[in-house]
């Protein structure tokens, strides 16, 4: 018999924001090219409830500017100012019958040369589906893969908008829509 609950872990995260967004940068407006969203060292992991159809998963992720970081470079900003991005992105939501899933939830800035953690707002607002890499498996194939210990990466539909960013003053403000494109993997959790 298959688990109702499945301890997981993120093992790869690979995102691009659909979008760029317009920077002010001490007086000066600048595009901020491509940002890139990819795992922290820190361990990302979750639960699925198969008996309440709910998943819950804490995202411990990196946040790269890489364009803006090498123009920031070329201006003589100091090397912690484009640095990588700590955050925490806590989601939940629903396993769908085909188990694509629908997380949403709140990103977390930790401290940075950037972006002011208290003037920047990260939400991630729930999709139509994630759904997973075989499309053609069961939500009861897709649990058995997960419980046996595969991996399972689910796709991002990069024609919706599912990021609301709010930039901090600091930084010119404003609110941005903003679609992603990627995937994560997730795969069931190994205890010790």
């Amino acid at each position: 018999m298959i688990d109702t609950k499945l301890d997981i872990e993120v093992v790869d995260l690979s995102v691009q924001m659909v979008e760029t967004i317009p920077i002010n940068w001490q007086g000066r407006w600048m595009d901020s090219g491509r940002i890139d969203v990819s795992l922290a060292p820190e361990q990302s992991y979750g639960e699925i409830d198969y008996s309440q159809n709910r998943v819950a998963v804490e995202f411990n992720a990196l946040l790269t500017f890489s364009e803006l970081a090498d123009l920031l470079e070329d201006m003589g900003a100091p090397a912690s100012t484009y640095a990588p991005i700590n955050i925490k992105v806590t989601s939940t939501g629903e396993v769908l019958r085909d188990h694509s899933l629908r997380l949403q939830g709140v990103g977390k800035v930790e401290e940075n040369g950037i972006l002011d953690p208290p003037g920047t707002n990260i939400t991630i607002r729930a999709p139509s589906q994630c759904r997973p890499d075989d499309k053609s498996a069961s939500c009861g194939d897709v649990q058995a893969l997960l419980a046996g210990g595969e991996r399972v990466t689910f796709n991002f539909n990069p024609q919706e908008k599912r990021v609301d960013l709010v930039l901090p003053e600091t930084l010119g403000g404003g609110s941005h829509e903003l679609s992603i494109a990627g995937s994560y993997t997730l795969a069931r959790r190994q205890r010790s």
